[in-house]
């Protein structure tokens, strides 16, 4: 039991770092959050992607930067790591890397729907790619890490 409350506090931890890199980058912007039709169409048609792998190519061409890029494309894989970690630590029936990766997947949806509505970021189908991606890699470190619990005994 102690064990266990130990990695819900760690993963709460987790969720609230996860949220601040996300939607609360700068606290201010919370303050203009602008929810009408108006400014959500307008997010859509200038600040919203969905074009799978236009902002990963755009980035790996070390656009605007190298610095940028490998903080967006690094960054949305590893924020996502730790979910697929903690997942199957937290719910020892919810294993599977397809479990895993369909609950990577729709926490980030969830995440870029609520960016697109608020303002607080835009909507990156990129991002979704990027944060599953991560999701499946922090599953494949807990796989290792079982196999190499089990062979220490």
């Amino acid at each position: 039991p102690g064990r266990r409350r130990i990695v819900r506090w760690l993963f709460l931890a987790y969720v609230a770092v996860l949220l601040k890199f996300v939607l609360f980058k700068r606290l201010s912007d919370v303050l203009h959050v602008k929810m009408s039709l108006a400014d959500i169409q307008f997010r859509l048609q200038w600040y919203a992607n969905f074009i799978p792998f236009k902002s990963i190519r755009y980035y790996l061409g070390g656009h605007p930067n190298t610095a940028a890029a490998v903080q967006n494309l690094a960054g949305n894989v590893l924020l996502f790591a730790p979910l697929g970690f903690f997942v199957p630590l937290l719910r020892p029936r919810f294993t599977g890397a397809i479990q895993v990766g369909a609950l990577a997947l729709g926490a980030s949806l969830l995440l870029e729907v609520i960016q697109l509505l608020t303002g607080l970021g835009g909507f990156d189908v990129d991002d979704l790619i990027l944060n599953t991606a991560g999701g499946l890699i922090g599953w494949l470190a807990f796989k290792a890490a079982q196999q190499i619990k089990g062979r220490c005994g």
